[in-house]
């Protein structure tokens, strides 16, 4: 601020805010929801989120955050919080997951209860495409699918995976999955498919697994 300009204090806050790494915090479900339509309008705002509290998504027909127009390249906290009832129901479609498509981003600390993801390629219950140096970590996820046509997860093409769908240049730790993934592909039980640079660790899946394909794997599908 020069010597003799006069800021008021809304101002002065905004000014701190926009200097600082002070997460931005989503505290209900209506924040989250517009959280995940700015990322998906490219009018995002804000590099760092932070969840505030559990959030239902019962009735919601949710659209991933991030799409590979506009993919999700910032830090997303859970904070230890559960997301339940993700809904998405998108069976034609690629990017498919709580996030769609993520790239350089990082996606830690939270516990995603009885998700039902179903799209066409790239499908996983917290990403669908994990790119560029993205990092998963600390992240559960609990279904109470049964065996038959119930699922967590399905692809009806291509890659589908417990945790991610497809992983390119990412990291993925510490995340454990009991549920269902159903795939006519490459078939994993934490990722489906990875490419290049790719890092596992300290993951375990277990359930059900089943694919029309060839390609199966408890931890990675294929490469």
């Amino acid at each position: 601020t020069r010597a003799n300009e006069k800021v008021g204090w809304e101002e002065a806050f905004a000014r701190i805010y926009e200097l600082s790494n002070e997460p931005l915090a989503i505290n209900s479900k209506e924040e989250f929801i517009a959280f995940c339509d700015a990322v998906n309008d490219g009018t995002i705002n804000a590099t760092s989120f932070k969840l505030m509290a559990d959030i239902d998504l019962s009735c919601e027909d949710w659209t991933p955050i991030g799409s590979k127009g506009h993919p999700f390249d910032g830090i997303f906290d859970g904070a230890g919080h559960i997301i339940k009832n993700l809904n998405v129901d998108h069976s034609s479609t690629n990017y498919q997951g709580l996030f769609g498509y993520a790239t350089n981003a990082t996606i830690y600390n939270m516990h995603l209860l009885n998700p039902k993801v179903a799209g066409q390629d790239y499908v996983g219950s917290v990403v669908g495409y994990a790119n560029n140096s993205s990092h998963i970590t600390d992240v559960l996820v609990t279904s109470n699918a049964s065996s038959g046509n119930d699922y967590t997860v399905k692809a009806n093409y291509g890659s589908g995976g417990g945790i991610v769908g497809y992983a390119k240049d990412a990291t993925i730790e510490r995340c454990m999955f009991r549920g269902q993934v159903k795939c006519s592909g490459w078939t994993g039980g934490i990722v489906g498919n990875v490419r290049n640079n790719v890092t596992i660790s300290d993951c375990s899946a277990s359930n059900f697994l089943y694919s029309s394909g060839n390609v199966i794997g408890g931890i990675v599908g294929g490469r």
